[in-house]
């Protein structure tokens, strides 16, 4: 298993390459799952991988300046999907698949910004493997087709046609005013720790130039 130096140095010199890499507010902890207190994750379940790290830099920039408000949080990304009350708890209740249009979209942000960090990937292979991920989302069964396969294919195909529509520059630019807002945020907030302080995977915040942000525990 790779020590946790050698781990740092991979999504370094990963981030690096990316235009954005030394933005002052891009950090990031390969522990971390998701996008925790503005922090950028490297794992999914067990695995940690750079790839995860990209998706959730994805998600940013698919949101971009504009959303960046209703869509930034100290807790993560916050997504918005229909519940309904069912006996004794709140279940979600999609009408739409708007859910998994836009995480289709997050993979070809994903995809162009893995594209400018030197990632050698097979852009049918990656496809493939996201369209079939949404089989797992919520409103699946909102998806046109007549069939799993018919679903996956139209996955397939939106992927495909958003990543051609996309520029890298242009993903880019949105990743960078997602930054240019988090830098903003986080000064006029004033933390001295996240939010999940209490987790000990979250406590520490690493930076493409090498430098850590440390957080302590409050007395």
């Amino acid at each position: 298993m790779p020590n946790k130096n050698r781990i740092l140095a991979v999504f370094r010199q990963r981030l690096e390459r990316l235009p954005v890499g030394r933005h002052p507010a891009l950090y990031f902890n390969p522990w971390v799952e998701g996008y925790k207190d503005f922090v950028f994750g490297g794992r999914a379940g067990p695995a940690v991988q750079c790839t995860s790290l990209f998706h959730e830099l994805g998600h940013a920039a698919q949101f971009g300046a504009d959303k960046f408000r209703t869509r930034a949080s100290e807790a993560g990304f916050l997504f918005k999907s229909r519940r309904r009350f069912i006996y004794d708890r709140y279940c979600e209740d999609p009408r739409t698949g708007q859910a998994t249009h836009r995480e289709l979209d997050t993979f070809a942000h994903q995809l162009h910004l893995m594209r400018v960090a030197g990632y050698k990937v097979e852009d049918g292979e990656f496809m493939r493997y996201s369209a079939r991920l949404m089989t797992y989302m919520s409103d699946w069964y909102n998806i046109p087709g007549d069939d799993e396969a018919g679903r996956a294919k139209y996955c397939h195909d939106f992927l495909a046609e958003r990543y051609a529509t996309l520029k890298a520059s242009e993903v880019l630019a949105k990743l960078e005013t997602w930054l240019d807002l988090t830098a903003k945020r986080l000064v006029r907030k004033k933390l001295a720790y996240p939010a999940h302080w209490q987790d000990a995977s979250v406590r520490e915040r690493y930076h493409a130039d090498g430098h850590v942000w440390a957080c302590q525990r409050p007395a």
